[in-house]
């Protein structure tokens, strides 16, 4: 067991950011640099929700509503008797679940009870975020914590493994058989060690192989090759088992490294694969590492601390939000045609291929059942597994063999793009941002500054001067109309790698008066919002 209890691990330098190495370590809070900063899954999103909104309100002639900030904290409204209590996640761990439970918390207490969801620390610079929300949790710092199963192995209870042994928990019906079972019950006595009370298991989705450059679909497949899993022993035993040399670096440096060829593949849900297609392209649709399950925690003393109604409407709520929680977990199907759009590749595993890997995992299994009360919690969940009859996914038509994402996406156009070589700049005060995008003062204060484009010969430049963050790529000129599509190379776009090589501004210019305009977005995908906001709500100075 790790005896650094200070916080969690960076593996690129203490206080900075792994991608750039610039300090973070007094971030910016704003709702900018958290889109910059924080998964693109969830963090671009829900700014993109908020902006949508917004620009639907002002096309209507209706006011724009405020704009607060999406991703640090979710609470309900206040009442003068309630009591709130922080709930810390990692930002890209089970968010419809986590939302689901903040709501079902409210709905059920009439905001006698309020959670506060604070995503911190960022789970994409840090190793082992898990490690130290458990560790908060029994501080007392939050009061409570949501982690995945993995995490408890690492801080030396055993109790969950089973749940993520190899090959095991494979299907949603097996997964909600777990769940309805006392397994999850017995599983969560025992934190005490921890200084943590064990409230609820909870589903969460199938995590499956994504490689960069061919299917991993048998054990043959492993052999050579580098492949992340977030910090568990479990995981890199599986993944040294399998033939495999197992990583656990920080998602950003995870990100790179599938960019850059030094990283092959890594395992997630069909959910999160949606965010970064570009990435890792071939996905084994049948293969089922382990389910995402997680596990939520509080602290004792604030459990002692709520009165009987409180923590009754607590743990009614709890329960109600696990009975929903695989069902908010299981959207795989609904995944496949977007990735699929996006230049994703699906591949299945045959019957001697899974028979492989299972009989590869086998040294993996016999450390587990080293533990008496793991090896039980396997031939249950085994014995279900008998009991259960599974939904394979339909690969969609076109969405097998060589993906096409390896050839690099470039705006066309069909007349000189050097018409707008030059530099260009947008500066919003702090009263611009409250007065136009209805930001808080807060807010405004940390996302004001200078934004610079530089357009040169169909190669564009995006800054943000006092974020220090670069996004580059291509744009194309067609008369009075500009395309704009992002590098497919991380090296050169910080913006989020769900948007990688992908067209994001398609819009009319004008070139006058000192001035480029940029206006008539057409909204071509989820990112289109945010860049029509930050492109098209005022000109550009000619810098």
């Amino acid at each position: 067991m790790n005896s650094d209890t200070s916080g969690p691990t960076r593996e690129s330098g203490e206080g900075k950011n792994p991608r750039t190495g610039r300090d973070t370590s007094d971030a910016r809070r704003g709702v900018i640099s958290q889109v910059v900063r924080r998964s693109p899954n969830m963090a671009t999103r829900q700014l993109i929700l908020v902006l949508v909104v917004a620009l639907l309100a002002a096309a209507c002639g209706n006011a724009v509503p405020a704009i607060s900030s999406p991703v640090t904290t979710q609470a309900v409204t206040a009442t003068p008797e309630a009591v709130t209590l922080k709930l810390a996640a990692t930002g890209g761990f089970a968010p419809a679940q986590v939302d689901d439970l903040v709501a079902s918390i409210a709905e059920r207490s009439k905001n006698a009870v309020q959670i506060e969801v604070v995503e911190e620390p960022d789970f994409m610079s840090f190793v082992d975020p898990e490690k130290w929300i458990i560790e908060a949790v029994g501080s007392g710092d939050v009061d409570l914590g949501w982690v995945g199963s993995r995490a408890f192995a690492e801080l030396g209870v055993a109790n969950f493994n089973a749940l993520t042994a190899p090959f095991l928990i494979d299907s949603y019906e097996l997964e909600q058989a777990v769940l309805d079972s006392d397994i999850p019950g017995r599983m969560l006595e025992g934190l005490d060690e921890l200084g943590v009370t064990g409230l609820a298991v909870v589903g969460g989705g199938m995590r499956r192989p994504a490689a960069v450059n061919a299917p991993i679909l048998g054990a043959d497949d492993y052999s050579g090759i580098t492949f992340h899993t977030w910090r568990s022993s479990v995981n890199a035993d599986t993944i040294e088992a399998l033939g495999a040399t197992h990583t656990a670096v920080t998602g950003w440096d995870r990100d790179e490294g599938l960019n850059a060829g030094t990283i092959d593949g890594y395992e997630n849900t069909l959910a999160f694969f949606a965010g970064k297609v570009a990435l890792a392209p071939y996905i084994s649709v049948n293969v089922v590492l382990w389910p995402a399950t997680g596990v939520l925690v509080a602290n004792p003393r604030m459990l002692d601390g709520l009165t009987e109604s409180q923590r009754r409407l607590l743990e009614e709520a709890v329960a109600a939000s696990v009975e929903r929680s695989i069902g908010l977990a299981n959207v795989d199907a609904e995944q496949l045609a977007g990735i699929c759009s996006q230049g994703g590749r699906f591949a299945e595993a045959t019957g001697p291929d899974l028979q492989s890997m299972r009989a590869a995992v086998n040294p993996v299994y016999l450390r587990l059942a080293e533990n008496a009360e793991t090896a039980a919690y396997i031939a249950e969940i085994e014995a279900l597994k008998t009991t259960v009859s599974p939904e394979a996914l339909t690969i969609p038509d076109g969405c097998t063999g060589e993906s096409p994402i390896g050839e690099a996406l470039v705006a066309q156009g069909t007349d000189d793009p050097g018409l707008l070589n030059g530099s260009y700049r947008i500066e919003w005060s702090v009263a611009e941002l409250v007065t136009v995008l209805q930001m808080s003062e807060a807010e405004a204060q940390d996302n004001a500054g200078v934004f610079k484009l530089t357009l040169e010969n169909g190669r564009f430049e995006y800054v943000w001067e006092d974020l220090g963050y670069h996004c580059a790529g291509t744009y194309g000129v067609s008369g009075a109309h500009i395309s704009m599509v992002s590098s497919s190379d991380l090296r050169e776009w910080e913006c989020g790698t769900d948007s990688l090589g992908t067209e994001l501004v398609n819009a009319a210019w004008e070139l006058g008066n000192g001035q480029l305009v940029l206006s008539d977005f057409s909204m071509l995908n989820a990112h289109s919002p945010f860049f029509s906001v930050f492109l098209g709500t005022k000109p550009f100075a000619i810098d």
